[in-house]
């Protein structure tokens, strides 16, 4: 057994470069108002973390996927009206700074609100401080391969481009070298604060039906039901689908055959996308 933490991360330029993307064991990417991403960060709360953030609200649809993971730590700074009335009614492991503000810092060095942060040691202190131990059984996950072996012998594809909108373009670019995938937003490799690279073994890409919720531009996500999903590993992008059949129930991965997608053991990075984008996906 295991405890998550999962931890809501800014993608404002303001708030860029952002801390620990490239520690998270898994990173959830997701469009909201503003033509702009968010992140949700997962870490084994044993990992050893300095500073993660800059640390943002939470949106309904997050939720979702957080609930995959039994019941982590979810640490965030308000949210949507919808999301904050289901944290609670879910019981959500809430880690909200307005009402744990000891357990977070502001670096006054950046422009507010993107200079909010939080650490290891200070969500260790506040899961103490809960009771919480244990709480997801990885034998729930993704099927995962012992190893990560070698490289495709078809064709390499050596890079995806994800056009979220047209100032925020994400690239996954393979390193047949590591057989990972390195990061770049609009043409420039991405880095964390430390400057390390950002870099997944595995990159999910799950095309979801949005709209439009109010006059803030706050997004409605299909996160239950099913839909097409691309696979990329080893340097080869699979075709598939992804399918979540109940609220409880874990998103799951398919290629074209049916079988569950055999994914890598490393970081992995869910990129959620617009259904209506996934023609302009280009490889």
């Amino acid at each position: 057994m295991r405890q998550v933490v999962a931890i809501m991360i800014d993608n404002h330029p303001d708030a860029r470069p952002e801390s620990a993307l490239s520690q998270a064991k898994i990173v959830y990417e997701a469009p909201v108002e503003g033509n702009f991403t968010r992140y949700m960060a997962l870490f084994d709360s044993d990992q050893k973390v300095a500073q993660a953030g800059p640390v943002r609200s939470a949106r309904l649809y997050f939720l979702d996927w957080v609930q995959e993971y039994g019941q982590p730590l979810y640490m965030h700074s308000g949210g949507s009206p919808e999301a904050l009335q289901q944290i609670k009614q879910r019981k959500i492991l809430d880690a909200d700074e307005f009402t744990n503000g000891q357990y977070y810092w502001r670096n006054d060095a950046q422009v507010a609100p993107h200079n909010l942060y939080t650490s290891s040691n200070l969500w260790q202190a506040l899961l103490t401080k809960f009771g919480i131990t244990k709480t997801w059984d990885p034998n729930n996950s993704w099927k995962f391969a012992q190893v990560v072996g070698q490289p495709f012998r078809s064709t390499i594809t050596k890079e995806v481009s994800l056009p979220y909108a047209a100032d925020y373009i994400v690239t996954w670019k393979f390193d047949s070298k590591k057989l990972d995938y390195v990061r770049y937003l609009n043409g420039e490799q991405q880095f964390d604060s430390n400057g390390k690279e950002i870099r997944a073994f595995n990159v999910l890409i799950q095309f979801v039906i949005t709209k439009v919720l109010d006059d803030e531009g706050r997004l409605q996500l299909t996160t239950i039901g099913k839909g097409d999903a691309r696979i990329l590993k080893k340097g080869q992008m699979l075709v598939g689908t992804w399918n979540k059949k109940e609220l409880a129930g874990r998103t799951r991965f398919y290629t074209k055959d049916g079988k569950e997608a055999l994914l890598l053991p490393g970081k992995t990075w869910v990129e959620v996308v617009p259904a209506v984008l996934m023609p302009q996906i280009t490889q």
